[in-house]
């Protein structure tokens, strides 16, 4: 139940950010997708080791005026370590779309992982993100 209420809030956040995106890939800059992907995995990590509050370090105005860093670190304390240590991580999907509607301006993705926990064999992590800047931050972040 807990994992369904961070789930969902993420998902909120993700939908808020890209869920109007178009599904066409950037595909004209490797260095713009390996930063995005960087970073994602940086946010991840953090939450691997613990570092809750140093995830939300990461994340964009847009996550943080919907999620407080104390609930942020509150839900990740609560549904976190039921999923136990990470076994795997791989990159599955990066999707910088060229184009988008009902979002403002700037740049999107989402970065999608197969992880495998301890106990959770098959889960996937989807990480949204948005370019601020020469920044890439964490929009959303989802585990199905």
């Amino acid at each position: 139940m807990k994992l369904s209420i961070i789930s969902f809030v993420a998902f909120l956040l993700i939908t808020a950010m890209v869920g109007t995106l178009q599904s066409a890939s950037y595909s004209g800059d490797a260095q713009h997708e390996s930063d995005a992907v960087s970073v994602a995995i940086i946010f991840l990590e953090l939450i691997d080791d613990e570092q809750y509050r140093s995830s939300w370090d990461l994340t964009a105005p847009i996550f943080r005026n919907e999620v407080s860093r104390s609930n942020w670190v509150d839900m990740l304390m609560t549904v976190r370590p039921s999923l136990g240590e990470v076994v795997a991580r791989e990159v599955k999907a990066v999707d910088i779309p060229t184009s988008r509607q009902g979002v403002p301006d700037g740049e999107y993705g989402t970065i999608t992982f197969n992880t495998s926990y301890s106990n959770m064999a098959e889960a996937v992590e989807t990480v949204a993100m948005v370019r601020i800047g020469m920044e890439w931050l964490v929009a959303g972040y989802f585990i199905q």
